[in-house]
Formats: structure tokens, C-alpha cells, sequence
């Protein structure tokens, strides 16, 4: 009798038999530290020695030969159902990558999800470890399986028969030599899609996707990044054709395809089953941005926010703050090119070269100034009431921020005439407006001549009123234009 713990080997002939417990398939040898670890699956009649392994259980022995002998050493994998509730036979390997050890092994863990009864598997993948003894550290089975261990490429040209999850798809050989055959993506109907992860598009971002297939009934490839129903990409349609005649689709693809992504292509038609088989994919990546000046456009936006806007027109203003808020939003964007900031440079100075000026209104001002400081009793009714509508059109001549040049000598010209026009009360003490010497004789030796010409040329004991009411009116002026900055937020 065979015990549990024995060496375990026999000759037949010259042939070398493993004598495994339990021993239903799948076998398979890898090394591991110098030693020779032989797995299998166990059977499912349960052996009535005590101590033999359960039913469709990953066991292993080890040897320090290839050739044996082995000992059994004991259990790695428990069967899937105690993981999934869903058993069956298992089939597995072990295998070692970039320093990394792992098992591969099936699951109906599709059935279970589809609830199907056809028995269909689904490969599974976990790390394996290792005792400092060489035992086997129980594997736990679960869906999660291991990390992305690199980026992948879409840059490159990939077989359409790639996949990472799918839905409702095949992969069939596109030549009769199996063994070399590249894959195509096959049995492609309408709600069917395909993913793979992690793939990277790099900070430049894709510009364009190209696929190599060939159309049955015609459909439509959806680019979607991380779901089926996920942010769209860019699409392209796939003509009709005989499945077998392969031709070359392309399509432009958004900004959105930028970084790391689950790529999906979820395929649509109308054309019922058999939409068309893809051969080969591949994006196109945009070139890599080129270094951007930006030191005329931040030299133009200083420009603009030193300017005084108390001495522009309100119109040149509006322009120029247009100007400025276009060349804030390209000098901040750290994705715009070269051209988009030139252009935005050349407008704001533009904009600032320009400007209008406000109008000079000392003229006007003191002239306001002046009639404000007579006495309406001193004047005929008439003369006084025509210099009163003069004085109401300088006024708001000079409220009016941006009063051209020629408004403002007109109505300084026309409020003066009106000063000129002024015509005495007889026995006021004021001189008329226009001087003339010829005027009311009982008025010769008065000082009345000393009167006219202060009403002509201005009096000079009012020249402080004059000044401060012409210094208020400036700071008028340019409080409004200070509000119409603060509004802009410049």
C-alpha cells in the first residue's frame, strides 16, 4: 500500500510513472528554488484512504529531479465552488513573470452570471506564494484577480481578436495555419461590445483611430472610454462587404482621449447578426505640443491694466477691455498654441494703439463756472434766458464723458456768445454783456466799464469758485469712467 508522505515512483520498463494520489488531469511540472513541483486536479470519487485530497482539488508533489521520485506535499487550490458556488472541474498553471509567480485556472463564474447550464468557463488569474519552506501558501480564488502590471499601448497596431472583457464576441484565424494564425474578432452583432483596460493615450492624446475589417451586413465601431455607455470618442461605420475582403476605416477622435482609460468599442447595426469581423486597430497620437512664448501677450495685458480709463472714451474702452478678457483666457489656458497667443497679443494692443481720448473741457468748465457766479436780477428777462439754455447745453455737454471735441468747442462757443448777449438791468451796477461803449450814459465813471469787461474775460475774484467747480467736474468724470472699470473687473 501506498502511504501518504513516500517517496512516490515506480518503473514501468524503462519508463518513469508519477504515482499521484487522486489523479483525474490536467498535470503539469514547474521549478521553483531548484525544486520540481508536479500539480494535477484531483478526481471526483473521493479515495477511502484517509487523508487523500477532495474532489477536483489542485495538488502538487516535489522532487528534487525532474524525473523523480516526488512526494506528495498537499493542496494548493481548493476546488471553485468553495470561491464561487460554482464548481466542475479545474484546470489550471503555474507560471513565473518578472520575478512574480501565478496560477491560471477556469470557473463557470459566466455561467453563473448569464445563469446559464451550458458549463461555460472563464479563465481566472492569481498570484502565488511561497513558504521559506517551499510549501505552497493556499490560493485564494476571486474575480478581482491581479493588477494591470503594464500600460497598454494603443499607439501600436493590435490584433482585433484582443480583448480584455467582452460581450457576445469570437475570435476566429484568419488563414488555415493555426499554429501562426492571426486573430480576427468575429460573430460581431448589434449591443456587442469589446474592452480593454489600462490603456494609456499619454498627455498629447489621440487624433485619429484606424481599423482594418471586413463588412458583412455593415455597422458602426463607438469609441467609448471606461463604460459601454461611457463619454464617446469617436465613431466610424463600417461599410457592407462579403467577410472576407478586408479595407482600411478611419475616424477623428475628441480631446477626450487623453490618459489612462478602459477602452471600449461597442458595435451597432441594423443589419441583424454578423455586423462585420475586425482584423487590426490602432490610434494615431497628436504630435507633442511645442513650447509656448508668452511673454508679448503678458507684456500687452500689463499694458492694458495701467491705463487711466478716466481718460479714454467709454466706446475705445469697451473694445480694448474685450481685448484684455480674451487675452487673460489664452494666457492662461496652458493648452493653447502659438498662433492662438500672437493673435491674442497683435488684438489687445490693437486695441490699446486704439483708444480715444476724452475731449479737453477746461474751456467749457470755466465758462460754467463764470455764469454760475452772476446774479439773474442784474440782466433782462430775454438775455438772461437765452444765456440759461446755453448754460443747460454746456452742462450736459460736459456730463456727457464722451463728448467729442467739436460738441464741447461748440458749446463753450455758444454759451460765451450768450455771456457776450447779456443786456444790464439800467441801475444794476452790471455792465452789459457786449461792452459796447455806447451803452447807458448815467453808467460812464461807475466802474459799470469795469463790470462789462469782468462779464467778457472773466472776474478774477471768482477764479477759486471757478476752479473748484471745474475741479469737481473732472473728478466726476472720471469716477464714472472708474466705475465702468471696477464693472469689468480689469
Amino acid at each position: 500500500m501506498i502511504r501518504l508522505g513516500d517517496d512516490m515512483i515506480s518503473t514501468v520498463g524503462e519508463a518513469q510513472m508519477i504515482d499521484a494520489p487522486c489523479l483525474f488531469e490536467d498535470s503539469g511540472i514547474h521549478k521553483y528554488n531548484g525544486k520540481f513541483y508536479y500539480s494535477y486536479c484531483t478526481n471526483f470519487n473521493q479515495s477511502s484512504i484517509e487523508g487523500y485530497p477532495g474532489t477536483g482539488i489542485i495538488c502538487y508533489m516535489v522532487s528534487d529531479n525532474p524525473m523523480g521520485p516526488f512526494t506528495y506535499v498537499g493542496e494548493a487550490l481548493q476546488n471553485m465552488y468553495q470561491f464561487f458556488e460554482v464548481g466542475g472541474n479545474n484546470h489550471h498553471a503555474f507560471f513565473e513573470f518578472n520575478g512574480q509567480w501565478y496560477v491560471t485556472y477556469h470557473a463557470q463564474t459566466v455561467d453563473k452570471a448569464d445563469g446559464d447550464t451550458k458549463g461555460y468557463r472563464s479563465t481566472h488569474i492569481n498570484k502565488v506564494e511561497y513558504n521559506e519552506d517551499g510549501t505552497i501558501r493556499p490560493i485564494e480564488a476571486d474575480l478581482k484577480g491581479v493588477e494591470q502590471l503594464k500600460a497598454f499601448s494603443p499607439y501600436e497596431e493590435t490584433e482585433g481578436a484582443t480583448i480584455g472583457w467582452h460581450k457576445g464576441l469570437n475570435a476566429v484565424a484568419l488563414t488555415d495555419d493555426l499554429s501562426a494564425a492571426p486573430m480576427a474578432l468575429s460573430m460581431i452583432n448589434d449591443g456587442d461590445w469589446n474592452a480593454i483596460g489600462g490603456v494609456d493615450f499619454g498627455g498629447n492624446g489621440a487624433k485619429e483611430f484606424q481599423v482594418e475589417a471586413a463588412g458583412k451586413a455593415g455597422g458602426v465601431i463607438e469609441l467609448r472610454l471606461d463604460s459601454p455607455d461611457g463619454e464617446k470618442i469617436g465613431e466610424v461605420q463600417i461599410g457592407e462587404g462579403d467577410g472576407k475582403t478586408a479595407e482600411t476605416y478611419t475616424c477623428s477622435v475628441n480631446d477626450a482621449a487623453v490618459g489612462g482609460h478602459t477602452l471600449f468599442f461597442v458595435f451597432t447595426g441594423e443589419g441583424g447578426d454578423e455586423l462585420f469581423d475586425i482584423l487590426s486597430w490602432q490610434f494615431t497620437e497628436k504630435e507633442p505640443q511645442q513650447d509656448v512664448d508668452k511673454t508679448e501677450l503678458k507684456a500687452a495685458i500689463d499694458r492694458a491694466t495701467a491705463i487711466n480709463a478716466s481718460e479714454y472714451t467709454t466706446a475705445s474702452l469697451t473694445k480694448m477691455y474685450e481685448a484684455l478678457e480674451t487675452a487673460k483666457e489664452v494666457y492662461e489656458n496652458d493648452k493653447a498654441d502659438q498662433t492662438a497667443v500672437n493673435d491674442a497679443a497683435k488684438a489687445l494692443n490693437d486695441a490699446c494703439d486704439a483708444l480715444v481720448r476724452v475731449s479737453d473741457k477746461s474751456v467749457l468748465q470755466n465758462l460754467i463756472a463764470k455764469v454760475n457766479g452772476l446774479k439773474e436780477s442784474d440782466y433782462t428777462k430775454e438775455s438772461w434766458n437765452a444765456l440759461q439754455q446755453a448754460l443747460a447745453a454746456a452742462v450736459k455737454i460736459d456730463a456727457n464723458h464722451d463728448a467729442s471735441q467739436t460738441d464741447v468747442d461748440n458749446a463753450a462757443a455758444a454759451l460765451q456768445k450768450a455771456i457776450d448777449a447779456l443786456e444790464a438791468v439800467p441801475g444794476s451796477g452790471a455792465g452789459t454783456g457786449s461792452g459796447d461803449q455806447d451803452g447807458d450814459k448815467t453808467n460812464e465813471g461807475s466802474g459799470n466799464q469795469d463790470e462789462n469787461k469782468a462779464v467778457q474775460t472773466g472776474d478774477d475774484s471768482r477764479t477759486a469758485v471757478w476752479g473748484t467747480l471745474a475741479l469737481a467736474g473732472a473728478a466726476a468724470a472720471a469716477a464714472a469712467c472708474g466705475w465702468k472699470r471696477k464693472r469689468r473687473k480689469v
